[in-house]
């Protein structure tokens, strides 16, 4: 009796899940992941997801992978004895790929940052979502930017609805991938505000900024600050300045005593003391410092002779008392004092024309007329003072570096703008959403970069707009109550950071603490927390946990226990069917060839591993004596 043919449908059913299509895809499946691994370390985990492990290829491939484990599954059914291993590794990997997309889709992630005694009760997740937030009664509402927000393309014109809060209605107009906030002055403020822009450049490169009164800033290996002086008085001290490397006066010391006030020249004072009053008291100026700082055996000294931190040290006595008392020019409210203090109720005072004090290494220096000049103040070099004109560049103390003043406005205002970065960063890229904002008053718009809130006040009501992940409530409250970082030891180089945290159940008020380092994380509540970063701020340290909640961990779990359980019952079919065989042959010799034939056939039969063609049907073979 011939055996039935298989169907068309049973043949394409074996064809999808053949071992040659397992191969192919497995081969597709690592070359693309070899790609993906290169592109990461090169662009980044971000450009990663985008382009390969979120794509629709990648992602169908995976598919066609899973449906080949499936048909072969299937194409197989019944199954056998010996076909336990296949089926339990094969149904494993089945199960990762459910566990997988149940992670996907039901799973959630997102960031908590948290400082030292702050609590919080959300997190953010990833996701793409603008949030108003009425911050005199903490209410807010919440609208998603569906793909491809989020992506790597501009997008001018946003998908959805406009968000409806209270008095204020929320539109999102335009999308950005990257962008960064740029400052441009002008000089059309209300008020007077001068301002300079300022240029040092070298051969290779010129770097700019602007300069407000008062206000000193970094450029390049210095800071530079702008003053304008005050009187006549004052240009005539900085023309003595560029006549010598130190000024023509120390300045003067005054004295402040319960019978009256003293003001005496430093010269006067350096070589023999000076009487006061009437109660025998004497005044001696014992050292003259230009640049007082604390040297390494904690005494005060002068670094240089350029006047960049000019004191004095002043010598008090009064009979048998004697006090030491160190004065700066800079800081007329700060005394230092050697000792014990002893004469109470007296006041030194250093004094210096403010010329001759520089506020900055680099200083530009405009007369009331609106001459400029720039002094130097570089330690191991004189003072240099030298006029300049707008556009005119000037050697700096640094070889081949010159110094331009540019610009001056005398009512500078600055302008901040976001613009959009081109090309692409692949990492740290802070995209931004520009958004229309209406009330009943007035309508405006702004841009809101990633984790940059705007504020504004709707009838003295604030608001706050924030974009990034959407708010997840924990149900639960979780406090910072101190973190620590490890170091390396001689090194300030992190060896590890943990967050000590104590968690508030919302329903009964109980609370625990827990501990999370960067190998050991915590469940409460049905989300796990990672330790996964930490910034220094001035007055605080914020640590960052990873929150997720798997619900397709137990189904991946799962998988890899019976994928590895699989592999053993093969490993242990595989050695018992190889014994086995070698002991039918050994017991052959005791058979004729027509009794070999058909336990050869009986046992491909009982197998199952695979159809035997028509040809192979078993046929009589004569019988031949030996």
């Amino acid at each position: 009796m011939q055996p039935i043919p298989p169907n068309r449908f049973h043949r394409t059913l074996r064809a999808i899940g053949s071992l040659w299509l397992a191969a192919v895809l497995m081969v597709l499946l690592l070359i693309a992941m070899a790609f993906a691994t290169i592109f990461e370390s090169q662009s980044g985990t971000e450009y990663a997801l985008e382009i390969f492990y979120h794509s629709a290829p990648f992602e169908w491939l995976l598919a066609l992978v899973g449906v080949n484990m499936l048909a072969a599954l299937v194409v197989r059914y019944p199954f056998t004895g010996k076909q336990v291993g296949f089926v339990l590794t094969h149904a494993s990997v089945l199960l990762l790929f459910i566990g997988a997309l149940t992670t996907k889709y039901f799973g959630i992630d997102g960031n908590l940052g948290i400082a030292e005694q702050q609590t919080v009760e959300y997190f953010s997740s990833p996701g793409q979502t603008l949030t108003l937030v009425n911050q005199q009664t903490n209410k807010r509402a919440s609208m998603d930017l569906a793909e491809p927000v989020g992506g790597f393309d501009v997008i001018d014109g946003i998908d959805t609805p406009a968000l409806t809060f209270g008095p204020v209605e929320l539109v999102a107009l335009e999308y950005l991938p990257d962008s960064e906030v740029r400052q441009t002055i002008v000089d059309d403020a209300p008020h007077a505000h001068p301002a300079i822009e300022v240029a040092l450049s070298d051969a290779k490169k010129t770097v700019s900024t602007w300069v407000f009164l008062g206000q000193p800033v970094t450029i390049g290996p210095t800071s530079v600050g702008f003053r304008i002086l005050d009187d006549d008085q004052q240009l005539a001290d900085l023309a003595i300045d560029e006549a010598a490397d130190q000024p023509r006066s120390k300045g003067v010391v005054r004295l402040t005593l319960p019978g009256g006030e003293y003001e005496l020249p430093v010269e006067s004072c350096e070589e023999d003391p000076v009487s006061l009053g009437e109660d025998g008291l004497t005044v001696k100026v014992l050292r003259f410092l230009p640049h007082a700082t604390v040297g390494v055996d904690g005494e005060v000294v002068s670094a240089s002779p350029q006047p960049l931190n000019p004191a004095i040290e002043v010598e008090l006595v009064r009979g048998d008392e004697r006090e030491t008392r160190i004065a700066f020019a800079r800081f007329p409210d700060f005394e230092s004092m050697h000792g014990q203090e002893t004469l109470s109720g007296i006041k030194v005072v250093y004094a210096l024309p403010q010329t001759l004090v520089p506020h900055a290494p680099v200083e530009v220096l405009s007369s009331k007329n609106g001459d400029l000049y720039v002094r130097f103040a570089w330690e191991g070099t004189a003072l240099q003072t030298s006029a300049v004109k707008l556009g005119e560049s000037i050697e700096t103390p640094w070889p081949g570096k010159r110094l331009t003043v540019r610009k001056r406005f005398d009512s500078a205002r600055t302008i901040r703008a976001v613009a959009a970065v081109d090309p692409v960063r692949s990492k740290n890229r802070v995209p931004a959403v520009r958004v229309r904002v209406t009330t009943a008053d007035s309508t405006s718009e702004m841009w809101v970069r990633r984790h940059q809130p705007r504020r504004f006040s709707v009838d003295e009501t604030p608001y706050e707009i924030n974009y990034g992940g959407k708010l997840i409530p924990l149900g639960f409250k979780v406090t910072l109550n101190r973190f620590r970082v490890g170091y390396y030891p001689g090194t300030r180089r992190p060896r590890s950071f943990e967050s000590n945290i104590e968690i508030v159940d919302a329903a009964t008020g109980r609370s625990q603490t827990r501990v999370v380092s960067m190998n050991n994380p915590t469940s409460y509540g049905g989300f796990t927390f990672y330790q996964s970063s930490y910034s220094q701020e001035p007055n605080r340290t914020i640590s960052y946990l990873s929150v997720s909640r798997d619900p397709g961990q137990p189904l991946v779990f799962a998988g890899y226990i019976g994928l590895m359980a699989g592999m053993i019952v093969v490993l242990v079919i595989r050695v018992r069917s190889g014994k086995h065989g070698y002991e039918d042959q050994q017991n052959s010799h005791g058979h004729n060839g027509h009794d070999i034939a058909l336990i050869d056939t009986e046992r491909a039969c009982l197998n199952g591993l695979e159809d035997l063609p028509e040809s192979a049907t078993p046929r009589p073979v004569p019988l031949v004596r030996r």
